[in-house]
């Protein structure tokens, strides 16, 4: 691995457990409240990241992605989004 690519994941293990931290931060009923984006509440953008990180990590591995109307999400979003995020980073344990 060079050294950009290094840092790039060393942004990413970083960078994922502060977002988890964020999510851990919410009670449940504010997954239902808006984000700056108006259209979306933050359950949508929790939805989003975590389809995003499986997306990516499809594709780094060659494997189809998450269709867009699958809803990645349980009832716990934070185990949802720790879940992807492992995925996401297991697939630089690969080249």
């Amino acid at each position: 691995m060079s050294n950009a690519q290094q840092i790039t994941v060393e942004q990413l293990e970083h960078a994922l457990p502060s977002v988890a931290r964020l999510i851990l931060g919410n009670e449940p009923a504010q997954f239902s409240a808006p984000t700056p984006c108006t259209d979306w509440t933050l359950h949508d953008l929790v939805a989003h990241l975590v389809g995003m990180n499986l997306v990516f990590a499809a594709f780094m591995t060659e494997q189809s992605p998450p269709q867009r109307t699958t809803d990645v999400l349980d009832d716990d979003l934070l185990a949802a989004y720790l879940d992807s995020s492992a995925r996401l980073l297991a697939t630089f344990e690969h080249p």
